[in-house]
């Protein structure tokens, strides 16, 4: 079985069971697991050459290291496991995709991903319409009609996942545009009905982004004024920005203190690796509700809660050598791979845009580490040599030439 549809299965299976799961965190362990198992024998990305992998080990360990000097290690061995299982999820999938250096593998996964998240927009689309008046109110909170597990990280997953269809539309596939229709009907439908603040704010984000990375002056003017049309036309779409912004920017910046405070404890080592132990330390300390405050909502005082000062370095290095490469292939790469590697760039904008006041946890938190081994597979997998990239981009080399490639490329390295 070749490894995109090995990948593509895998990212199905596992979308799908992530989303609809009782625990999701358990759901992407098994499928972290599943990929591993059929990681290829040979590895196209080496540990010598590619320091974002080095770095994941790295952050790995020091999890470990804190794991066991925390308060409870009992319960924070536990969540480091599903840590490690993530990883190694993230790990074999960049193996995987890495085995075609010029990225053809990525976009065929990350297309089939977008297939997979469609399919849960009009499942919950579709959830929606049939308990529609039954426990839903605009404006406030969006619970009881809709099957997955949090509304504001699926509003975020949706909002990270758009720049996706991109490539769908720009493949040869039959049905690409109704897939992006479809994608971008539901998606925006969902964002309107979840009225998470958060999201809706990293959509505006995506879109300035977007226009501000052409190179046309009038794009750019046009992004200004993108951005001042959304300061005046939010509060119309979503009630929820001028009714209750001011209180809930009150609770998060006392959350944000607090979790300082406990940061600042045990400043190396953190307290451990997972939100139950953050809402367990959190409510003792502060007369409040649990299900008020399950995490830091803000992803790096959260890490930082759990694997200390150091281990949120190790985490951000990790991430940000793989968006510095993708930044050098959108400005001096091919065109396939500059197409590539700026959709990358926008899912990565959209996702830090969000994590600075909510947290991608669960499914966001997958599809988070997928977008990171997606852009470690398209900077860290060596170029072929000259004849066997023109064999992988001759029609006439079909999959067969692609499935020869990578042990060819190999040979003639050797």
């Amino acid at each position: 079985m070749p490894p995109t549809v090995r990948v593509a299965i895998a990212m199905l299976v596992t979308t799908i069971v992530v989303a609809w799961s009782g625990a999701p965190r358990d759901a992407y362990a098994w499928g972290g697991v599943a990929l591993t198992l059929w990681s290829p024998s040979r590895r196209p990305l080496a540990l010598r050459d590619n320091p974002a992998l080095v770095l994941l080990l790295l952050f790995v360990a020091w999890a470990l290291l804190g794991t066991l000097w925390a308060p409870e290690p009992g319960r924070a061995l536990g969540d480091w496991v599903k840590l490690a299982t993530l990883a190694a999820f993230a790990w074999s999938t960049a193996q995987l995709m890495a085995t075609r250096a010029d990225g053809a593998h990525v976009a065929y996964v990350l297309r089939c991903l977008c297939v997979a998240l469609t399919a849960v927009y009009v499942v919950e689309v579709v959830v929606w319409l049939r308990t529609v008046g039954h426990g839903w109110r605009f404006g406030d909170r969006v619970m009881d009609p809709f099957s997955f597990q949090h509304i504001n990280t699926f509003a975020g997953l949706i909002v990270a996942s758009f720049s996706l269809g991109w490539l769908v539309l720009r493949s040869e596939w039959p049905l690409r545009r109704t897939i992006v229709a479809i994608q971008l009907a539901t998606g925006l439908v969902l964002l309107w009905l979840f009225a998470s603040r958060t999201a809706q704010s990293s959509v505006v984000a995506l879109v300035v982004a977007m226009l501000l990375g052409q190179r046309r002056p009038r794009m750019r003017w046009l992004a200004v004024a993108a951005l001042a049309g959304a300061v005046v036309v939010a509060p119309m779409v979503n009630p929820r920005f001028r009714d209750a912004t001011m209180w809930t920017l009150h609770n998060r910046v006392q959350l944000w203190r607090g979790t300082v405070e406990l940061i600042a404890e045990r400043p190396w080592f953190g307290h451990g690796w997972g939100d139950k132990t953050f809402q367990a330390l959190f409510v003792a300390r502060h007369p409040v509700r649990a299900e008020d405050y399950p995490h830091a909502h803000d992803l790096p005082l959260q890490v930082a809660f759990g694997v200390g000062v150091v281990g949120l370095t190790l985490y951000a290095a990790m991430f940000a050598i793989v968006v510095r490469d993708l930044w050098r292939r959108r400005t001096a790469g091919a065109a396939g791979e500059r197409r590539l590697a700026g959709v990358l760039l926008l899912c990565f904008a959209a996702t830090a845009v969000f994590s600075i006041a909510d947290m991608p946890r669960g499914p966001f938190h997958l599809y988070l580490w997928t977008l990171w081994a997606a852009g470690a597979a398209l900077t860290g997998a060596r170029r072929p040599p000259p004849q066997i990239a023109a064999a992988q981009a001759s029609p006439s080399g079909g999959a067969a030439s692609g499935r020869r490639a990578p042990r060819a490329a190999a040979s003639i390295a050797r």
